[in-house]
């Protein structure tokens, strides 16, 4: 859980968990942590409270895709391009 987007109802018990985990178990020391290791800690004790969806659907290919993707051509092609990733 990388916490890439997250959006919470009011009085989220996910939201309040995770200020209480950090409040109790912050690490100075260790980033990983007190960020995404800490999202998912929160998670495994409420799982019922979050939806976490694939990073496909933030990411349309991985970062070391992109020579494969990019392209110098003409607007419409870069488009049919961005419609090829889309639908894959």
């Amino acid at each position: 859980c990388n916490g890439a987007i997250m959006v919470f109802a009011r009085g989220s018990r996910f939201l309040w968990g995770a200020m209480r985990e950090f409040a109790q178990t912050y690490r100075d020391y260790e980033w990983g942590w007190n960020g995404p290791e800490l999202l998912t800690r929160v998670r495994r004790k409420c799982p019922h409270d979050v939806s976490v969806l694939l990073e496909d659907r933030f990411y349309p290919f991985h970062w070391e895709e992109v020579d494969t993707y990019s392209t110098s051509g003409s607007p419409s092609e870069q488009v049919a391009m961005w419609n090829l990733i889309q639908n894959r």
